[in-house]
């Protein structure tokens, strides 16, 4: 990682200052890489910008189906499927879940389906981690999703 990077971001934008703050309570260094929204695909990203899909990872938004809605943010290596109506769906304690929508996502996240960063999301949008993920970090055994971030860490 390099130093912290600021990003030109509009200076109205709530979202990417939560983003923002929530990096900086955490006192790690990161960079932040603007990204053209034309390729927010996946496999459009990892050729535009030259990152191997084994090193991305997508933070998807999904949501119950009966009211009141419960979300849930749940970051995945991006060649991985995530297992919504399974894993997501027991963490979360409802009976359907489903994968948010675009407007859905901006509504509840304030960012863009392909820029959903895993910081800075609303604290009523846990964020759930894939063990693979932890793996390289903490040598996590392998789990289908577990509970990632603290509250701390939004």
């Amino acid at each position: 990682m390099s130093e912290t990077s600021e990003i030109a971001a509009p200076p109205d934008d709530p979202a990417w200052r939560r983003v923002q703050e929530a990096l900086k309570a955490l006192g790690c260094p990161y960079e932040a890489m603007p990204c053209d929204p034309a390729f927010a695909d996946t496999a459009a990203f990892c050729a535009r910008y030259g990152i191997p899909p084994e090193e991305s990872a997508n933070t998807i938004l999904v949501a119950s189906r009966q009211e009141p809605k419960r979300w849930a943010a749940c970051l995945v290596l991006s060649h991985c499927r995530l297992d919504v109506n399974h894993a997501v769906r027991r963490l979360l304690g409802v009976r359907r879940l489903s994968f948010a929508s675009a407007d859905e996502t901006r509504d509840r996240t304030g960012m863009m389906i392909g820029g959903v960063a895993p910081f800075g999301l609303p604290a009523e949008v846990p964020l759930y981690v894939a063990a693979r993920l932890l793996e390289g970090i903490a040598g996590t055994p392998h789990e289908d999703i577990r509970r990632g971030l603290d509250a701390g860490a939004r």
